[in-house]
């Protein structure tokens, strides 16, 4: 997913697994969840409820609204628009939250989820991560295929190693080494063919 470029952007993790990215520069806060990266029952149990709750407390008076085909609310008291976004088969459950429609129709536009197959093949060419779905339910299209997975030192202080993943549409994706998590958006090929590199990596 797409996210504004913003130069106040703080990330922090509540209830063990629940994701919070918060740009106060944009007004948007997005809040995600994966089930799959819980490691028992009890935690799914625990971060799937505080999960719903928040979910709901941003919901709560909110009137119903399309945008992309997906069902979004608005409160007019607040000004607030969230968009709860999910994807069963990649277990993704993803909020965004801000007062700015044109902001969320784009990142609503940009949300891909991926399956990534974690095999004993660590090679540079692991053609097992695919895109799963797209917005449209009904699509036929099973997504790009990798083309390239090169792993990178974030010289970021305290992110670690990532991967670096090339599609073949051209874009690149990051994720976190050990936990699988995308931590970056996409980036056209063309950036890179034309001598550019993407943010952090060594």
């Amino acid at each position: 997913m797409e996210i504004p470029v913003s130069g106040n952007m703080t990330n922090s993790t509540i209830a063990n697994n629940i994701t919070v990215l918060n740009d106060t520069q944009n007004d948007v806060r997005v809040i995600y969840y994966n089930s799959k990266n819980d490691d028992s029952l009890s935690s799914m149990l625990t971060n799937g409820m505080s999960f719903a709750s928040i979910r709901e407390s941003y919901k709560n008076g909110g009137k119903e609204e399309s945008i992309l085909n997906q069902t979004v609310w608005y409160n007019d008291n607040t000004k607030y628009y969230i968009a709860v976004l999910g994807n069963d088969n990649t277990h993704d459950n993803i909020l965004i939250i801000t007062k700015n429609k044109e902001i969320l129709t784009h990142m609503i536009s940009t949300v891909t989820y991926l399956n990534i197959n974690n095999s004993s093949n660590n090679s540079t060419n692991d053609s097992t991560v695919k895109d799963d779905s797209s917005l449209d339910s009904n699509s036929s299209d099973n997504g790009p295929s990798v083309v390239s997975k090169k792993r990178y030192y974030n010289a970021q202080e305290g992110h670690g190693y990532f991967d670096e993943v090339r599609y073949s549409d051209g874009n690149f994706r990051q994720y976190d080494s050990e936990s699988g998590k995308l931590i970056g958006s996409s980036y056209d090929s063309d950036q890179e063919a034309n001598g550019g590199s993407l943010p952090g990596r060594t």
